[in-house]
C-alpha cells in the first residue's frame, strides 16, 4: 500500500511537472467581470434540504478550443442539462448574442460576462428572471434540489491542471491569471475528498473529453466558497424554462 500510494505521489509530481505546459496553454480565458451592487437584490434564497446525492443529466463533454467563447459553453451546457432540456443555440450565436448585451460596448473584444449570458435567456424567452448566489451553500442546495449553476470565477494555472483524482486545486486565486465561466451539474455531501474533507461538486469544463476526467472535474465545498468569494459568480434561472429554443 505504501508503495502503491508512492507511485501514486510520483505520477501526479510527473504529470504536473511536463504536462503544465499544454495544460497551461488550454486555460479558458473568456469571462470577463463587472461586479453590479444591484446583484445582492436578486439574491438566490438558501433552500436546506436532506438531500445528500444529486447529479443532473447533461451532455458529454464540449471543447471550446482556443476561443474565449466559454460563457457561452457553459451556457449551453446549462440549457442542455438539468430537470428541463433545452436545445442550445450555436456557441457563436450564444457569444455573439452576450456581447451584444454584456458591459462593454462593441464587440472588439474577446469575452463576455456570466450576466450577460442570462440576459440571453431572458430575451430569447427561456427563462423569466434570474438570481446569484453568494456562498457556497446556497450553490450545493440548489444543485441538490432545483438543477445546475453557471459559474463565473477566476482561473488559473493551478486549476487547468486537474489532480488524478479529478479534482481542480486553487493556487493562489488572488493573483488572477483568467476568467473563466463553467458548470455545476452535481453534488455529493457525502464524497471523501483528498484534502480531508468531506462533500464535492461535480462540474463541466469546456476543453474537450481529454481534459480532466472526460471533461469533468470536482471541485470541494470549502474550495467552491473560496472561488466565491474571489470575485466569483453563480448564477441560476429562477423559473426553469420548458420550452425549446427556436
Amino acid at each position: 500500500m505504501i508503495m502503491n500510494n508512492w507511485f501514486k505521489s510520483l505520477f501526479e509530481y510527473l504529470k504536473r511537472k511536463f504536462w503544465k505546459r499544454r495544460e497551461e496553454s488550454q486555460i479558458g480565458i473568456g469571462r470577463k467581470f463587472s461586479p453590479d451592487p444591484q446583484d445582492k437584490k436578486y439574491t438566490l434564497p438558501d433552500a436546506p434540504n436532506q438531500i445528500d446525492r444529486q447529479f443532473w443529466s447533461t451532455p458529454p463533454a464540449y471543447d471550446q478550443g482556443g476561443s474565449a467563447h466559454c460563457v457561452a459553453y457553459a451556457g449551453a451546457r446549462y440549457l442542455a442539462s438539468g430537470p428541463f432540456l433545452n436545445e442550445p443555440p450555436p456557441f457563436e450565436t450564444l457569444y455573439r448574442e452576450c456581447q451584444e448585451l454584456d458591459e462593454w460596448p462593441g464587440n472588439d473584444y474577446e469575452g463576455t460576462s456570466v450576466r450577460a449570458l442570462f440576459k440571453v435567456f431572458k430575451k430569447r424567452g427561456l427563462i423569466a428572471e434570474y438570481r446569484w448566489a453568494f456562498d457556497a451553500t446556497t450553490v450545493i442546495n440548489h444543485v441538490l434540489t432545483s438543477g445546475p449553476v453557471v459559474m463565473g470565477t477566476v482561473w488559473n494555472a493551478d486549476m487547468a491542471n486537474p489532480t488524478l483524482s479529478g479534482y481542480i486545486t486553487l493556487g493562489d486565486v488572488n493573483e488572477i491569471s483568467a476568467g473563466h465561466a463553467w458548470c455545476i451539474t452535481g453534488a455529493d455531501r457525502k464524497k471523501l475528498n483528498p484534502d480531508g474533507t468531506t462533500g464535492a461538486l461535480r462540474a463541466f469544463n469546456s476543453m474537450g473529453d481529454q481534459w480532466g476526467d472526460r471533461g469533468m472535474f470536482w471541485v470541494t465545498f470549502g474550495d467552491l466558497d473560496k472561488l466565491i468569494k474571489a470575485s466569483g459568480e453563480a448564477c441560476v434561472a429562477k423559473q426553469d424554462a420548458t420550452q425549446k429554443v427556436e
